[in-house]
């Protein structure tokens, strides 16, 4: 709260009165509604709710972007209690390191499931209306997998100390990104397996930070 409100809530006291004046009223609720999820942690959820063929366009969603504050929010309260019951179980790093991997290939595995349903839900009533693309990119869980990469970081601070060593991988995951912004477009979903080329990219990145030529890069 205290790293993600201060920034929010400035933008949404900028945002409400000049939207006032824009926007119709129509989407002027839809837009305090969107500013009101914010608050209690749910944009996404909000903005997947939204999500139907009836859909509003985006360019009457001042606050859209903010729907990846919604998927930090619900990580960062799932993260710690899920850890709690792990480290229950075990603090040996090699089973943490198993298990985060196990998930991130599960999660995987579970997000080319339901892309092979879509383009729309039509499981037996379940999410009935509800299109794939749209369901994968705004829920929590479906996104998980993403912030495990971080995890595996964060259980492991060891890096190398070879600087040449670290140029390479740095400049391999600046690759890795770089290449992925040229491939994916809208065609592919995301995310799904082609999004563990940037994933990969950012891992690389992260865990080179020592390297001193590229780290002037950035």
């Amino acid at each position: 709260i205290r790293r993600i409100f201060p920034g929010l809530i400035i933008l949404i006291i900028i945002c409400v009165p000049a939207f006032s004046l824009i926007l119709s009223p129509d989407h002027l609720v839809n837009f305090s509604q969107s500013a009101l999820s914010n608050l209690f942690f749910i944009p996404n959820i909000y903005y997947w709710t939204q999500s139907n063929y009836f859909d509003l366009s985006s360019n009457f969603k001042p606050l859209l972007h903010t729907w990846s504050l919604g998927v930090e929010f619900q990580f960062y309260f799932i993260w710690p209690i899920f850890l709690f019951f792990i480290y229950k179980l075990t603090k040996k790093k090699y089973l943490l390191y198993f298990i985060f991997i196990l998930i991130i290939i599960l999660s995987i595995i579970l997000l080319e499931i339901l892309i092979k349903k879509g383009p729309v839900f039509e499981v037996d009533g379940f999410l009935y209306g509800k299109f794939v693309k749209d369901t994968i990119f705004y829920l929590t869980p479906l996104r998980m997998h993403e912030f495990i990469f971080g995890a595996l970081l964060a259980i492991n601070l060891n890096r190398f100390n070879n600087n040449l060593l670290n140029e390479i991988i740095f400049f391999i995951g600046l690759l890795l990104i770089f290449f992925s912004s040229i491939i994916i477009n809208e065609k592919y979903y995301f995310p799904s397996t082609i999004s563990l080329i940037p994933l990969f990219g950012t891992f690389l990145i992260i865990f080179a930070q020592k390297a001193k030529l590229f780290g002037y890069v950035l």
